[in-house]
């Protein structure tokens, strides 16, 4: 585990964790009172604070095993925040048996840590494109992040 230093590898980090199977990992790159959404086809219903995230991680992402690639096609930093727009993928087997893959474009908004580290404020994982799976639709350009 480690701590990211830069806003995009805030983004990143939460690649490691995927890999690596860390759901504690995962829920530390989050500030307590951080935001995001659930799944699409539940609703994307919003889920405030790090216990409903958990719970959307432990019924969605961290139920796949497989790959997860990640492309951060936008950042602005002002100050302490920085916005983010990123395209993703994975494609494993959701829990260990069904073939899957998704794909979305996000939006992440994360904030500088009294420690220098970043976390996430509000993350929407589908903000983008709610109805799309269009992560390689086109690849990376110049000034785009790719890992």
């Amino acid at each position: 585990m480690y701590l990211p230093m830069k806003p995009e590898d805030v983004d990143f980090a939460l690649v490691d964790a995927f890999h690596a199977e860390d759901l504690d990992w995962a829920m530390e790159l989050h500030e307590p009172d951080c935001v995001t959404h659930g799944l699409p086809h539940e609703g994307a219903k919003l889920q405030e604070g790090r216990a409903a995230i958990r719970a959307g991680f432990e019924n969605g992402l961290f139920r796949i095993k497989g790959k997860m690639s990640l492309i951060v096609r936008h950042l602005t930093v002002a100050g302490d925040l920085a916005l983010m727009r990123s395209s993703w993928k994975v494609v494993g087997k959701l829990d260990g048996t069904m073939p899957v893959e998704v794909a979305h474009s996000g939006i992440e908004v994360v904030r500088r840590q009294p420690d220098g580290s970043w976390k996430f404020a509000i993350d929407h994982p589908w903000g983008c494109n709610p109805n799309s799976n269009d992560y390689f639709a086109s690849p990376p350009v110049a000034g785009e992040i790719f890992r």
